[in-house]
């Protein structure tokens, strides 16, 4: 080969300087083109990022404001029930102050009973219970009451209290009075209550009350304190004690003082009713008290 042809051939495959920068601008064009193309898939996760946590926003601004609805609703509807019990409640007490002005006071209350006083009036001697249920709680009150479910409620005693198991402390409401005028004081509790200790020396000849009896034997002491405050003190844990202030019959329905040896034929108790007359076999008359 001669060296002529070698350098034309060499001449023919030499590039130009235009045709150099031409190509290098091609090459730099793709490679930008790469890098975009990269650069745009790059930026669309971002977008698609971004429009996720905005539609998760969303949900939990909505999600917040449903239960907050939900919340007010639930308090609307507790108002409006407690406005209608309110609006129940009151009406039930204007019924009933209208029915208690529209009472018809005085007048005779008659009632056949098929049990009669077997051992006349006294309720620490008499064991019959329609004696307890019939005449008796007529002439007497008991330091206690009780509702429906056997809960104590006050009745001679204003308010009690237990400050430990064995002790029960009554506070009598004051200004009350037997049927002859006598005090119901702390003072004729605890003579009833004597009586009630001793009652086992007295002769009878009915079986004594046996909720006396029991309160008397479980007894370790007791005293008034003050005019209007009586204490018992059990001799042990005794867990019906309280009852036997309520039960019927009870431990202790107080007589006035004077009247304890004529109690079996003539009452004299703090009761709703005082003692009139009583035919055997016939009748039992007796009187409102005014001072009940």
């Amino acid at each position: 080969m001669s060296d002529r042809n070698y350098w034309q051939r060499m001449k023919r495959r030499t590039m130009s300087r235009r045709s150099l920068l031409r190509a290098s601008a091609r090459a730099g064009v793709g490679a930008a083109g790469l890098a975009l193309v990269g650069c745009g898939g790059d930026d669309d996760d971002d977008g698609q990022q971004a429009a996720a946590q905005t539609q998760q926003q969303a949900e939990q601004q909505q999600q917040a404001a449903e239960q907050q609805a939900m919340q007010q609703e639930q308090q609307e509807q507790t108002q409006q029930e407690q406005e209608e019990q309110a609006a129940v409640a009151q009406a039930q007490q204007q019924q009933q102050a209208q029915a208690a002005s529209d009472a018809l006071r005085g007048g005779t209350w008659r009632i056949s009973d098929a049990f009669a006083p077997q051992w006349g009036f006294d309720p620490l001697v008499t064991p019959s219970g329609g004696d307890h249920y019939q005449s008796i709680p007529i002439f007497y009150d008991r330091l206690l009451n009780y509702d429906e479910q056997g809960a104590a409620l006050p009745m001679l005693a204003e308010a009690w209290e237990i400050p430990d198991d064995v002790t029960y402390v009554f506070s009598l409401r004051p200004g009350l009075t037997y049927h002859d005028g006598t005090a119901v004081d702390a003072a004729s509790i605890q003579t009833n209550m004597d009586r009630i200790v001793n009652i086992e020396e007295e002769s009878v000849e009915a079986t004594p009350n046996q909720r006396a009896v029991t309160l008397g034997q479980t007894m370790a002491n007791s005293e008034a304190i003050d005019g209007v405050t009586w204490r018992y003190v059990a001799n042990e844990v005794f867990a019906p004690t309280l009852s036997l202030f309520y039960g019927k019959p009870p431990g202790i329905a107080p007589i006035s003082p004077d009247s304890f040896d004529t109690a079996v034929t003539h009452p004299v108790g703090a009761g709703p009713f005082s003692f009139d007359n009583y035919i055997e076999g016939q009748e039992l008359t007796a009187s409102r008290f005014p001072d009940y």
